[in-house]
């Protein structure tokens, strides 16, 4: 048995203390958030969906053009993930000082604690592609960047409204995603989700969330669907590397009940991370 947490720091694959993990303020992630991340969920050792995460950094590297060797990142990973039980692995790659030195930052972060009692505000969005364009008209489509201000913003904006984040809407109402998750809901035992053409992020547990659905012959379906269908929703939920499937309570004056279908979602969740663990014995 590990420690339960224990920190440990990699710059380019090299082990630094805590002090000496630094980012120098000329590195352009600094100066314009010009960089990409990762995080991969740590159980009891085994970095859950760690090759979706991997694919999905190749891609936004790729479409940025910073120049990764993901086989090393892959080995700091499994460096970082062998010091824990439990966490998180972030993965940041910097542009660097001259737009050539490429940095990888690779550390170890505790797990994140969620309320039990989750509540949306549902804010539009005007920045969010929305759909507007396709991924031949904007190249950085469902990149996974540093640039994570606007999202930050809308979250601020709802805990000021005593949510505990934010529902982000298109300017004509079609539900989105989160600041930093991905978004479902039920009608009469079927889930929806938003549809990729929408332009949010190829989430990995959004695709974890299908493979589980086929596999226990749960209908889903992708949707473009506006605000007003959650009026009408069984039940809502999130999607997130840190917790996997979680229920929401309030979006804005809907309330839910608990859901079944989503308790059965969360334990299809621990089935399949122990399914993946046992593939690798």
């Amino acid at each position: 048995m590990k420690d339960l947490y224990r920190a440990m720091y990699l710059i380019n694959g090299q082990e630094v203390s805590r002090e000496d993990f630094n980012v120098p303020v000329e590195d352009m992630i600094v100066w314009r958030g010009d960089g990409v991340f990762e995080v991969v969920r740590i159980h009891e050792g085994f970095p859950f969906g760690l090759e979706h995460h991997l694919e999905r950094m190749t891609s936004s590297a790729r479409k940025l053009n910073i120049k990764i060797d993901i086989n090393n990142i892959r080995q700091d990973i499994l460096k970082v993930a062998g010091s824990t039980d439990n966490g998180y692995v972030r993965v940041i790659i910097s542009r660097g000082t001259d737009k050539k030195e490429f940095q990888v930052f690779t550390f170890l972060q505790p797990i994140i604690d969620f309320p039990e009692d989750f509540t949306l505000h549902a804010q539009k969005a005007p920045w969010h592609p929305a759909g507007d364009f396709t991924e031949n008209e904007f190249s950085a489509m469902g990149v996974k960047s540093t640039s994570y201000a606007l999202n930050m913003h809308h979250t601020r904006l709802a805990k000021e409204e005593g949510f505990t984040d934010a529902l982000l809407l298109s300017r004509n109402n079609i539900v989105l995603e989160g600041p930093t998750f991905s978004i479902g809901w039920m009608v009469n035992d079927k889930i929806f989700t938003p549809s990729l053409n929408l332009g949010i992020l190829d989430s990995v547990t959004r695709k974890h969330l299908f493979t589980i659905c086929k596999e226990n012959k749960i209908e889903i379906e992708e949707v473009e669907s506006s605000f007003d269908i959650l009026s009408e929703a069984d039940g809502v939920f999130i999607l997130s590397t840190a917790k996997h499937a979680v229920a929401i309570s309030r979006v804005n004056d809907i309330f839910y009940e608990e859901n079944n279908l989503i308790h059965h979602l969360q334990n299809l969740y621990s089935q399949l991370v122990e399914s993946e663990r046992n593939k690798l014995n």
